[in-house]
């Protein structure tokens, strides 16, 4: 039994807390551990570059955490209206796979996609 349900039957235990507040609690704690088992981490943000001929001009694959920091400034050297927050929000809710596909005015097309 895990630290923090025995903790929480002991406050019902005590009188700390009602019954029906302690089984909240435990329900709480229960979805905590499903919610971590379930959603995988993204571990890697790429971003690929390539001309009208689909030559890659860029190819670059950055750690979740690093791209969080650097990714604005990468992005703003792209000719392109790329949604960084749209972007966070998938790397933190797990999502996997091209998440975006954006052709340039200069022909070029920006694929971003989460590993």
């Amino acid at each position: 039994m895990s630290e923090d349900r025995l903790q929480i039957l002991k406050m019902i235990e005590n009188g700390t807390i009602s019954a029906e507040d302690g089984l909240k609690l435990l329900d709480a704690v229960s979805e905590k551990k499903e919610d971590k088992k379930t959603t995988e981490p993204i571990k890697w943000v790429r971003v690929i570059v390539t001309n009208d001929e689909a030559e890659k001009s860029v190819d670059i694959k950055l750690p979740a955490k690093l791209f969080k920091i650097l990714g604005s400034k990468i992005i703003k050297h792209v000719d392109t209206d790329i949604d960084m927050e749209a972007i966070l929000e998938m790397i933190q809710s797990g999502q996997v796979g091209e998440v975006m596909n954006i052709i340039a005015d200069d022909g070029h097309v920006v694929s971003v996609s989460l590993e």
